[in-house]
């Protein structure tokens, strides 16, 4: 069961949130430690589920660092097909994650809110509309 209130606290929480790498790679993907993409869905998953769902993506703390952890992993979308389930981005329902091509110039790890989608930008969340993405992933097993 999900908890789609929490999902909802926690985009409004992001709302204005800047974009920002991450500060501690140790504890792997604590959603609180930045406001990269990778964060918000981690974040995201989190709050409906009450489990750490990515918290086996690689972690980083810089740009420089994300390009590498995420190319040893085979890419931001191989990262993530090891660790949820992929679905068709039709299937995909409020509280999932997705994939897009850009936001703001990179690929971006988004959660789907219904008929638009949310990720992390230079000055807080920007939605996109749902036929945006290009991959989706189910957090139900």
């Amino acid at each position: 069961m999900r908890d789609h209130e929490a999902l909802i606290a926690f985009l409004e929480a992001r709302m204005h949130v800047p974009f920002a790498w991450g500060k501690n790679t140790q504890r792997r993907l604590a959603h609180e430690d930045g406001n990269s993409c990778v964060h918000v869905a981690a974040g995201a998953a989190f709050v409906q589920t009450g489990r750490a769902l990515l918290r086996k993506l690689p972690g980083w703390t810089t740009e420089r660092g994300a390009i590498r952890a995420l190319h040893r992993a085979g890419g931001l979308e191989g990262a993530t097909d090891k660790v949820l389930r992929r679905i068709a981005p039709a299937m995909a329902h409020r509280g999932d994650i997705g994939l897009v091509e850009s936001i703001e110039g990179r690929p971006s790890l988004v959660v789907i809110e219904g008929q638009l989608v949310a990720g992390p930008g230079a000055d807080g969340l920007v939605r996109l509309p749902r036929l945006a993405l290009t991959a989706a992933w189910s957090l139900d097993g």
